[in-house]
């Protein structure tokens, strides 16, 4: 019997997610020398994404056109307008950590990017295995929110107090708060804090 850290893989929802997260990241570094530009554009998307969630709940038809082309990567808790489409979520985050943390977005979003479905990944290896599914996931988001702080050079002290403050957040604060938004600000705000270049 499994407990509820353990969910279905929904390969398709995790690969749009990535390719998502990775548009996102290539947007933000193409900009990164004009913010003001990057918070017009990134304003702009969830301008689009608020007023999407808003018309599906005003319109039948729109919610049903938008389900016939999303629904097969939403949970039935989206499907069913309980809970707004993810990507909804995910440029908030974004869009916080650009406004608030420009100098380390960019490991933040990653973060998010690759580290939570990798975590969601390794949950999953453990199907009938439950009391070592939460520690695997937290594995899997360890390692390789270690190997984003690698990637773009992130100062060891941020690195590690980072990638354990993410990985908690993963592993805890996504029943209350959506980890698409909670894991970007987290990682970013807390190599902001501890990077010195960050701070200069």
């Amino acid at each position: 019997k499994t407990n509820s850290l353990i969910r279905p893989l929904h390969l398709s929802r995790k690969i749009q997610h990535v390719i998502s997260g990775v548009l996102i990241m290539a947007l933000v570094h193409q900009f990164s020398s004009n913010r003001n530009v990057l918070c017009i554009i990134i304003f702009s998307i969830n301008l689009v994404l608020c007023a999407s969630e808003i018309l599906r709940r005003k319109s039948s038809s729109y919610n049903l056109y938008y389900l016939k082309l999303f629904g097969g990567i939403m949970r039935k808790r989206e499907c069913d307008l309980t809970q707004c489409a993810p990507a909804l979520y995910f440029v908030l985050g974004a869009s916080i950590v650009v406004i608030l943390f420009p100098c380390s977005s960019l490991p933040g979003i990653a973060f998010a990017t690759i580290g939570d479905p990798l975590a969601a990944f390794g949950r999953w290896t453990q199907i009938g295995n439950s009391k070592r599914a939460g520690a695997v996931g937290a594995l899997f988001m360890s390692m390789t929110c270690c190997l984003v702080t690698f990637v773009f050079d992130v100062p060891v002290i941020a690195a590690c107090t980072s990638v354990m403050a993410v990985t908690l957040t993963e592993s805890l604060t996504s029943l209350w708060i959506d980890d698409n938004i909670s894991i970007p600000v987290v990682g970013s705000a807390i190599i902001w804090a501890t990077d010195d270049t960050c701070m200069t």
